[in-house]
């Protein structure tokens, strides 16, 4: 039996919380790309057969040198769908292609892994925390569902933790199994996660010898929660060093953006609305006080005000 890829049964470019969380991330990268006028970007991803990120980078960022990762059971349905002459095709795993690549110039780097995360993974950002250019912008997506059965005990789901993430896990999990330790539910699984990530891309700064000597640090960008059926998270940051952050804070570009919360989590769940329900909406915002002619609830209401201007707009259309 043939496992099908996600790209193969999902078409991403059109998943509600997906291309909202989408637009609201190229909207943040022209912003951050705006304060440094003279960079000359690159784009690195995996474009799969939708390339819906790619088209955001080349359209709305104006990018001209853009690389795709594609696995060698997708390259070629992939390369069928390259949307633009400027985006590369590089064929094999991801664990093999970004040692390949170029890292000089300053890049935005996209790995939107539809899996939770495991050591090969970890491995391609740990990879990047010592290459990538000063200025670069580093995304990562995983899978936020726990890793472990509904049954586990707390001594099982700390070592799931443990042995996935290592030093990077909070100290009192990597004490002794003898003492008793929080860890975290279900529930809580996805803040959690996205901790350990952001602690897991600070220990390789170090790690890599680049926070001294580069004088290089993280500046956390955004954290996103979404969930269009898998719980998903998608953390930011920019690898900047002292010279690089005095312009971008001088230049306060995430000014207004209240999704810019670095570290923490802001959650994205869109409400389904008609389109009619969406039109008598915007007819009312940004005004703070909106009485409907219809039945909303009160933090269904509040989501659309905030992401209404990433609110995907889509219509079957027959040609």
């Amino acid at each position: 039996m043939t496992v099908m890829a996600s790209y193969e049964k999902f078409d991403y470019s059109t998943r509600p919380n997906k291309r909202t969380q989408r637009k609201m991330i190229f909207d943040a990268l022209a912003r951050y790309i705006a304060v440094f006028p003279r960079r000359r970007f690159g784009y690195v991803g995996f474009g799969s057969m939708w390339f819906a990120d790619f088209l955001y980078a080349h359209r709305r960022l104006g990018l001209q040198s853009l690389t795709s990762i594609e696995t060698p059971e997708g390259f070629r349905r992939a390369a069928f769908n390259r949307p633009f002459k400027c985006v590369r095709m590089v064929e094999g795993y991801s664990s093999t292609v970004l040692p390949s690549l170029n890292w000089r110039r300053p890049a935005i780097v996209w790995l939107d892994y539809d899996y939770k995360p495991e050591s090969e993974s970890l491995q391609d950002l740990s990879y990047l925390a010592g290459e990538i250019a000063s200025g670069s912008v580093l995304m990562v997506t995983y899978d936020a569902d726990p890793p472990w059965n509904e049954d586990a005990t707390p001594d099982e789901r700390a070592e799931v933790i443990r042995r996935v993430f290592k030093d990077a896990a909070p100290p009192q999990l990597r004490r002794s199994r003898r003492r008793k330790s929080k860890v975290p539910h279900r529930s809580s699984y996805a803040p959690t996660l996205t901790a350990l990530l952001w602690s897991f891309l600070e220990n390789e700064l170090v790690r890599n010898g680049r926070a001294g000597a580069d004088d290089l640090a993280w500046l956390p960008l955004f954290s996103f929660f979404y969930k269009d059926g898998a719980p998903m998270i998608t953390i930011a940051a920019a690898l900047l060093n002292s010279r690089e952050r005095a312009i971008f804070e001088e230049g306060n570009p995430f000014k207004g953006l209240l999704y810019a919360l670095g570290e923490r989590l802001f959650s994205i769940a869109i409400p389904p609305l008609t389109l009619r329900e969406r039109a008598e909406l915007d007819r009312r915002l940004p005004s703070r006080t909106v009485k409907l002619p219809f039945p909303l609830a009160e933090e269904q209401l509040e989501s659309y005000r905030s992401l209404y201007r990433y609110y995907p707009l889509l219509a079957e259309v027959d040609l």
